[in-house]
């Protein structure tokens, strides 16, 4: 019993002299954190993206499936989502609409993102 205290002391030791040995001599240069500023809208928290979903999409002049189509869209491609609408359509069912620079897109097309970084991410796998 004697030699298992004693060998797991030495063991332990040996460990905390490494340890600090390692720590003293072997400190790595820290690396600067670049940030891409190329787009100022990027992380900001209250801005979200939406990536498309399906094969291909449309945008509505209104939120609603009956009003007329102003643009088109396909999988993976990225709009910032600039306000949000719930609807009821004629069933019953409630509906929420995103609105982008191009019109109004369905909620059930699109992934919404918390940023831009994760929206470009996403789009990549979506395309693959």
């Amino acid at each position: 019993m004697f030699f298992r205290v004693k060998s797991f002391a030495i063991l332990s030791s040996f460990f905390a002299v490494s340890l600090l040995f390692n720590s003293c001599f072997f400190k790595k240069e820290m690396e600067p954190i670049v940030f891409d500023t190329s787009e100022p809208l990027a992380l900001l928290p209250d801005i979200k993206w939406a990536v498309i979903k399906d094969s291909y999409s449309a945008f509505h002049s209104e939120a609603s499936w009956e009003s007329s189509v102003t643009s088109y869209c396909r999988c993976g491609q990225i709009y910032r989502i600039t306000g949000n609408r719930t609807t009821v359509n004629s069933s019953g069912i409630t509906e929420k609409w995103l609105k982008s620079e191009s019109g109004w897109v369905s909620e059930s097309v699109v992934v919404i993102c918390s940023n831009l970084y994760n929206a470009k991410t996403i789009s990549a796998s979506l395309q693959k």
